[in-house]
């Protein structure tokens, strides 16, 4: 179950409006982010009608990591919980982490995870792990909860492990908000096509990625306060070995 939240002031909020073939998709993606007293908390809750199901997510930020995170998987409009799982870091002691997950009916189960890097499903986390990869070279084997098909309950959660890659393929300067963006191909997984991400001080501004005949575009908005930038987690900023091309021109796109 996911703990109430303990207090602390909620530094920015937004969400992410989710286009399949240029058309707006029937779902919800929000997220806040909350200054603690050890680091920062991250929530964020995505709602899809059409499958009447929701997903929540809560973080523990501390030193740029997942220090904690629980994941619930619900059906909308009600309390029944079809999966939890909760995923400890533990990098200082170089002992690695834990994942642990349950689904309706089953026992809880535990996994260790040592090398690999943790993505808890939503949005607003993808600057983290891309942060993570790129200071590994761009590649690296990622943990991410199961979530392909919601009509396997049985399947909810388990975790899917698989060898991710990151290319830095340019950087955009000016436009809306100003500054530097980052734009990266992200490959591996279900990603069979790769996937391109921009981000803005290690949060998402927009990505997409194509799935059979169907091409999806996630784009941030209603964004208010201020994100917290480095200083929740490093930004995804590959070595130099990684980057394609650097521009400096304002305005101009590199990546279409």
């Amino acid at each position: 179950m996911i703990p109430d939240r303990a207090g602390g002031a909620v530094l920015a909020r937004g969400e992410y409006e989710y286009r399949c073939n240029d058309d707006v998709a029937p779902l919800s993606e929000i997220w806040q982010v909350a200054q603690m007293s050890n680091g920062y908390e991250i929530s964020s809750t995505r709602t899809v009608p059409s499958q009447s199901l929701v997903i929540r997510a809560r973080a523990q930020v501390v030193s740029g990591s997942i220090a904690r995170c629980w994941l619930r998987w619900c059906v909308q409009g009600g309390e029944e919980c079809l999966a939890t799982a909760t995923y400890r870091g533990d990098r200082k002691r170089k002992a690695g982490g834990l994942y642990r997950f349950r689904r309706a009916g089953f026992p809880v189960r535990s996994v260790p995870v040592k090398e690999q890097h943790y993505f808890p499903l939503l949005r607003v986390f993808s600057g983290q792990l891309l942060g993570a990869l790129a200071a590994e070279g761009g590649r690296g084997e990622v943990l991410v909860p199961w979530i392909q098909d919601p009509a396997r309950s049985d399947r909810l959660f388990t975790p899917d492990f698989s060898l991710r890659t990151l290319e830095h393929l340019g950087v955009e300067r000016g436009g809306d908000g100003g500054g530097r963006v980052d734009c990266y191909r992200y490959g591996g997984g279900q990603y069979e096509n790769s996937a391109e991400y921009r981000l803005r001080d290690g949060l998402l501004l927009d990505y997409r990625w194509q799935q059979g005949e169907k091409i999806w575009h996630v784009l941030l908005k209603n964004v208010c306060g201020q994100w917290p930038g480095e200083k929740l987690w490093p930004h995804a900023r590959p070595k130099p070995a990684l980057t394609s091309a650097v521009h400096e021109g304002v305005g101009e796109e590199v990546v279409r």
